[in-house]
């Protein structure tokens, strides 16, 4: 049987080390824990890793720490994500101040990933804007279902 595919967000990455939202943070885990039995293939992004260098010194090296023993593929940035994401933007399905948002919906669509992984509610894991982007994707020739989920969903899919 394939494996589900995964693009963890960042939002996802930083939780895992935030001590004040406790439910959340024990998603994060369940999630990690479960993907360290290797039930998931992992993607981040080069966006995901231009997000965690802003990040304070000492969230940096924990979340790096992270990554590197979760061993995700890091998908580069190419013309058609870019592309894609413009539209996102120009066809209003998402604002241009979450432009790190759209990348990441954009990075997971193109490289047909199954699941992005996101706690960023207001921009991304909606039922909302699930379904602007599942129309827009399909508008521009991604028939792909791209499901935007939280932690919590993903864990509970298993």
């Amino acid at each position: 049987m394939r494996k589900l595919s995964l693009y963890i967000d960042t939002s996802v990455w930083n939780m895992r080390f935030d001590d004040h939202a406790i439910e959340l943070q024990k998603g994060t885990r369940e999630l990690i824990e479960t993907a360290e039995r290797g039930v998931y293939d992992l993607y981040i992004s080069q966006a995901v890793m231009a997000e965690l260098s802003r990040a304070p010194d000492a969230r940096q090296s924990q979340v790096s720490d992270l990554i590197a023993h979760l061993d995700p593929t890091v998908l580069p940035l190419t013309g058609e994500i870019s592309d894609l994401a413009d539209s996102y933007v120009l066809a209003g399905v998402f604002g241009s101040a979450s432009l790190a948002d759209v990348t990441h919906v954009a990075f997971a669509t193109v490289h047909q990933i199954d699941i992005l992984v996101s706690w960023n509610y207001r921009h991304l894991a909606n039922l909302n804007r699930r379904a602007k982007v599942i129309a827009h994707n399909v508008s521009q020739g991604y028939y792909h279902s791209l499901m935007i989920v939280t932690p919590f969903e993903v864990i509970s899919y298993e």
